[in-house]
């Protein structure tokens, strides 16, 4: 019982991150070596610098990313355990 807990909580994880990866992947379409330009969606957790640099992580947008997807895999699973009980 324990194991069908855990395996929707990871394949609502694996489908969460996914989609916000689409998200993230229709955000920023082009390529551009020489832009300054974010990355990540809902919060931008990292910048390109192009050639002069000024390249880094976003901390707060990372760990706001993160969150926001264990806290929607979280509730995902809970309703898929709520509609679709085990017994």
């Amino acid at each position: 019982m324990m194991i069908v807990l855990v395996r929707r909580f990871l394949l609502s994880l694996f489908m969460i991150t996914f989609l916000f990866a689409v998200a993230d992947g229709i955000k920023h379409r082009y390529i551009c070596y020489d832009c300054f330009q974010p990355h990540g969606w809902p919060w931008t957790y990292y910048h390109d610098g192009g050639f002069a640099g000024g390249n880094g992580y976003e901390w707060p947008g990372l760990v706001g990313d993160l969150a926001a997807i264990l806290t929607m895999s979280v509730a995902v699973a809970w309703i898929w355990n709520k509609r679709k009980p085990l017994v």
